[in-house]
């Protein structure tokens, strides 16, 4: 029978849930991995690795589709939780948080950055020098975005080829942190458990925003439109992924192609998720003002659909590891990821400490594995010490990340930075770059002083 149609990416996808398949089948039934803490798309991605091209040949994967997967299902996550409805909150926690978690991305930064710019004045001179700038990225904000960074520095640089394989290295990064995240993450809970005694509390549940409207929904699409909830949700999420596109495409259009246009390219989630925080915006407002009686978005959907996208983005980023190139820059990725981890942990450790009041514990755990993962494993791992989900860390992760998204935005100008000092070979540029994060890191610590401050005389003033 002649084949008419292309099924390449069709089976590409098809496999990537036949495997989330099997490890949950594997989750499920086996005690040692029902014992241990290892999340589902995680696992599943490991098996792909294994019965992929470059082990055991059984599932002909495509790295090239895989990738492109990577790329726009992180997209489709992020907007898809922009899209959600949120009551107005104001908390302490959230603030703090959002400065700690730009404050982890700029000390990861300096100390990649510092880490590969030594070994290649030293031990391996034709080292990119600007690839430890993928350490933040691939620890602390997962394999999307070191992928589509990574990809965007070997778009940089064709005619060196300082960096052929920047997205898979950045996928690689982004695998090893899932091991620190887990691996680690046992110990780390067990040093933490000793170190804080179970907090008592007397609070009750608090409903998680990570795992919102849990018994119903929140959309009141009319039935008379005779379209299904879960469809109208994936136009909202195409409509602001259409607009992103447009957007870039017009930024390239304005500003021409070159280092900053292609950086854009990369952080096509960013946009995407800006989009989305504003069409949320229009449609309260709209509905404010009675122009539409409609709340078509549903938070109940929508986080399944970003729970979904994130799960199909780990599965895919782990079988698109290439072990070439992973054993080509197996030195500095074993270096990078191994301080990366370490100081992950003894900052995670200080800064809850030092942050929150109460449920240092939980937060401390908590962030710890998202600042080596995502969301996902710091919540997993949060599930370990916090079973009955009755603490507001998954608030102050959630939306802590929302506000550090606003406040980091400025970052992604820095990191053209160091590309220049290596593209026009300007190396005092390597100076700015590092007096600029450490300016930043000022700024944020100092929000968490003022923060913590006028937080501290409100209560001061309740109780008075």
């Amino acid at each position: 029978m002649v084949q008419l149609i292309s099924w390449d990416t069709v089976l590409q996808f098809a496999f990537l849930l036949t495997l989330l398949g099997i490890s949950l089948i594997i989750k499920s039934n086996i005690k040692f991995f029902k014992k241990h803490l290892v999340p589902t798309a995680l696992f599943g991605g490991f098996i792909g690795l294994i019965l992929g091209p470059e082990v055991l040949g059984w599932v002909p994967f495509d790295s090239t589709v895989l990738e492109s997967m990577v790329y726009h299902f992180m997209a489709i996550g992020f907007i898809a939780l922009a899209l959600k409805k949120r009551k107005k909150r104001s908390s302490e926690n959230i603030t703090n948080t959002g400065f700690a978690i730009v404050n982890t991305y700029i000390f990861q930064a300096i100390i990649g950055l510092g880490i590969t710019l030594l070994l290649a004045a030293t031990i391996m001179p034709g080292l990119f020098p600007d690839l430890g700038l993928l350490l933040p990225l691939s620890f602390a904000q997962g394999p999307g975005n070191a992928f589509s960074t990574g990809t965007s520095f070997e778009a940089l640089m064709p005619a060196t080829k300082a960096l052929a394989d920047g997205g898979n290295i950045g996928l690689s990064l982004a695998a090893f942190g899932f091991l620190w995240a887990i691996i680690g993450g046992i110990p780390f809970m067990n040093i933490m458990r000793r170190k804080y005694k179970k907090e008592k509390t007397t609070a009750e549940e608090i409903t998680s925003d990570t795992e919102p409207d849990v018994h119903e929904h929140t959309a009141k699409v009319p039935k008379t439109l005779y379209l299904d909830d879960l469809t109208v949700q994936a136009i909202l999420i195409g409509v602001c992924y259409l607009l992103t596109y447009l957007l870039l495409t017009g930024l390239e259009a304005l500003i021409g192609s070159g280092s900053l246009t292609t950086l854009f390219w990369g952080f096509q989630f960013l946009f995407g998720t800006l989009i989305a925080i504003a069409a949320r915006k229009i449609m309260d407002l709209l509905q404010k003002k009675k122009v539409i009686r409609t709340d078509y978005a549903d938070n109940y959907l929508l986080q399944r659909i970003s729970s979904t996208s994130f799960d199909i983005m780990i599965t895919a980023a782990i079988c698109a590891i290439s072990l070439t190139v992973l054993g080509e820059y197996i030195v500095p990725i074993l270096i990078l990821s191994t301080v990366g981890g370490l100081f992950t942990m003894v900052y995670s450790a200080k800064m809850a400490k030092w942050l929150y009041k109460e449920e240092k514990l939980e937060h401390a755990v908590a962030l710890y594995g998202m600042w080596t993962g995502t969301v996902v494993t710091g919540m997993a791992l949060l599930k370990e010490v916090d079973p009955s989900g009755k603490t507001s860390v998954p608030e102050s992760l959630v939306l802590g990340s929302g506000f550090a998204g606003i406040i980091g935005i400025p970052l992604m100008m820095v990191i053209s930075i160091p590309i220049a000092a290596w593209v026009n070979d300007k190396p005092w540029l390597y100076i700015v770059t590092f007096a600029v994060f450490a300016l930043y890191s000022a700024a944020c610590i100092t929000g968490i002083f003022i923060n913590k401050r006028m937080h501290a005389k409100k209560s001061a003033s309740i109780i008075k």
